[in-house]
């Protein structure tokens, strides 16, 4: 299920607008983080990651997530998530906190 309903393309139609289009798509705007969803997260094409940890729902977040779509993808996650926090380096008591991470070969971390 898409946040939209449907996403038109109305650009060029060249390979690399295609492309593009489905790429910034092909994902819900904020992905809850599990073990299902790590692939699509971590392995996306966009390369940087918004993950906003927190126990509470956040609706600014979607706001942000729709305005930077296709340049970041945006994750949440909770302190259900021992094997990432600890990945990360983040403890429940550092909660809310937003990460923007690179996830190319040697990942990247950028803090709050």
């Amino acid at each position: 299920k898409f946040d939209e309903g449907k996403n038109a393309f109305d650009g060029e139609i060249t390979k690399s607008a295609v492309q593009e289009f489905v790429q910034a798509n092909s994902n819900p705007l904020v992905i809850p983080f599990s073990m299902d969803v790590v692939g699509s997260i971590f392995q996306s094409k966009v390369g940087k990651v918004a993950f906003l940890f927190t126990e509470s729902d956040m609706d600014f977040y979607a706001g942000l997530a729709e305005e930077y779509r296709g340049k970041l993808v945006f994750a949440t996650a909770d302190s259900s998530e021992p094997r990432l926090n600890d990945h990360i380096g983040i403890k429940k008591g550092d909660f809310p906190k937003l990460y923007i991470l690179e996830t190319n070969q040697q990942m990247k971390k950028y803090p709050s």
